[in-house]
C-alpha cells in the first residue's frame, strides 16, 4: 500500500509521491498568488488553511468585500457627500469565505472589544458634557467624546481587518494580509 501525507493547503489525504493534489487541483482553481497579493476568481473557493498562519482552518470568517477605484477620492475636495454617492455608483462587491485558526478568531475578537472601550467612553463623555453647567466646558467634554468615539471605531476598523481588498473586477478579487507560506503554495497568477 502506498504511503499518503495530507496536503498542506486542503489536508485531504493523498500518495506522498504526488506532486499535484487530485482534491486541491479540482477543488480549488481560480486561487493564485500574484508577488504578496492573493488573486481568486469570484466564484473560487480558498483552501481550507489559516490566511494568517496556513495551520489547518478552524473556523471559516465569511466576509462581503467592496472596494472602489481611487480616482473617487478626488471628490472629496468637492464634498465628502459627493464622495460617497460615487463611491456607491462605482463600488464593486464581492464575498469570500477564509479560514483562520481558533487563536486568530480570538485576537480579532479581543480587538473588537478593546475598540469598543473608547467608543462608548465617548458616548458617555458626550452625554456627560450635555449634563455639564453652561460655559466653555461642555464644548471641550463634547469635541473630547467624540475624538474618543471616532478613535475608538477608526482603530476597530483598521485592527479588525483580515484582510486589505486590492482590486475587485467582474471576474476576480485581489487582496493583501496572507500568510507568505500560504501565498506559496498558490500557483503564480498569469495575466
Amino acid at each position: 500500500m502506498a504511503q499518503t501525507i495530507r496536503c498542506p493547503m486542503c489536508t485531504e489525504e493523498i500518495e506522498a509521491d504526488a506532486k499535484i493534489c487530485p482534491h486541491y487541483q479540482e477543488n480549488f482553481k481560480g486561487v493564485w498568488r500574484n508577488e504578496k497579493t492573493l488573486v481568486m476568481r469570484s466564484d473560487a473557493v480558498l483552501p481550507d488553511r489559516c490566511i494568517k498562519t496556513n495551520l489547518p482552518a478552524e473556523t471559516h470568517l465569511k466576509r462581503s468585500l467592496t472596494w472602489h477605484p481611487g480616482w473617487v477620492y478626488l471628490f472629496l475636495l468637492l464634498s465628502p457627500l459627493i464622495d460617497i454617492i460615487a463611491a456607491l455608483f462605482v463600488q464593486k462587491t464581492a464575498k469570500i469565505e477564509n479560514g483562520l485558526t481558533n487563536e486568530w478568531v480570538r485576537r480579532r475578537r479581543h480587538v473588537i472589544l478593546v475598540a469598543w472601550l473608547p467608543v462608548l467612553a465617548g458616548l458617555g463623555v458626550i452625554i456627560g458634557g450635555f449634563a455639564t453647567p453652561e460655559g466653555d466646558a461642555p464644548a471641550m467634554t463634547f469635541i473630547a467624546g467624540i475624538v474618543m468615539f471616532l478613535s475608538g471605531v477608526i482603530y476597530g476598523v483598521i485592527a479588525a481587518r483580515m484582510i486589505t481588498v486590492v482590486q475587485i473586477d467582474d471576474d476576480s478579487i485581489s487582496f493583501d494580509g496572507v500568510y507568505a507560506e500560504y501565498r506559496a503554495e498558490l500557483p503564480d497568477w498569469d495575466d
